[in-house]
This record gives C-alpha cells, structure tokens and sequence, in this order.
C-alpha cells in the first residue's frame, strides 16, 4: 500500500514537471535554437535550462538524454531551480542520494517558487526510500552545492564590480 503511495506522488511530480518543461517548450520556440544555444555557450544558467529542455524533448534536436542531463547539470550548478528539480527527478531512479541532494538544494534556495511544490512532494516520497546512510550522503552533498553555488555567486559578482573599480 505504501509502495502505491509513493508511486502515485512520483508520478504526479513528474506530470507536474512534465508540464513545466512543456511551458519552458513553448519559451524555448519563441527564441531561435541557435541563439539559446549561444547563451548557454557563455554559461548563461537559463539558456543551459532551455537548451537541456530541447534536448530531452527534441525540440529542434535530435533528442539525446545525457545532453539533456548535461546541460541541466550545469545550469544547476549555476543554480538554476528547475535544472536542479530536473536532475533530482532524473537521478531518482539511479543515484537516490544525488537525487535529494539537487532536490534540497533547490527547495532550500528557491522556496518562494511555485515548482517547489512538486519538489517538496517528490522529496518527501525520496526520504521514505532512502536509508540513513543515503539520506545523510545526500544532505552532505547539498550543503556542498549549495556552498559551490555561493562562492560562484560571489566571484560573479567581484568580476561584475572589476570594471567600476578601473574608474
């Protein structure tokens, strides 16, 4: 009965996702392929969102599910809140512990976002799966994401003030 549960909240994360990344679909062909595929080049997080939404969707490419994963692992890496509920999701039936990490991280970044919903939901159904050890991994591994996310927000924003201090 609690293995239905779970099931049942898994898939309507996913179905909740499923309809995010058909939205972000209907972005994505308002903005030419070519020229998301140019922001992502310059690590633009959004752009590397889009361009992993085409990928796994084969919107405009030929679909390709780690060109997908990679990019959304960079843009949540950047932190970008939908790449990382994208990863969690992903990675749930492969690696639980990374899974609840990028999910935590992105619930604990971005909580006034309307998708942490379907995060918070996914996330509790992953800690009922996970055992002590995984759930401890997966905290860990979070703390550590989101500390990398701070120190790159930092040197963005010391690279952003270099020019004003050449005045």
């Amino acid at each position: 009965m609690m293995q239905i549960r779970l099931l049942t909240i898994f898939l309507l994360t996913i179905s909740m996702i499923s309809s995010t990344v058909a939205e972000n679909e209907n972005t994505l062909r308002g903005e030419s392929l070519n020229d998301i595929s140019k922001r992502a080049y310059t690590g633009d997080p959004e752009a590397l969102y889009l361009l992993g939404v085409a990928y796994l969707s084969g919107t405009g490419v030929i679909q390709d599910k780690i060109a997908a994963m990679d990019n959304f692992s960079k843009a949540a890496s950047e932190g970008d809140a939908m790449s990382q509920i994208m990863l969690g999701s992903h990675l749930r039936s492969t690696n639980k512990a990374e899974a609840y990490a990028w999910l935590t991280t992105a619930i604990k970044q971005h909580p006034q976002n309307p998708s942490m919903v379907s995060a918070d939901l996914a996330l509790k159904a992953l800690e009922k799966e996970l055992d002590p050890a995984a759930l401890s991994k997966g905290l860990a591994l979070a703390k550590t994401y989101r500390s990398e996310q701070v120190k790159h927000t930092i040197r963005s924003a010391h690279n952003l003030c270099r020019p004003l201090q050449d005045l």
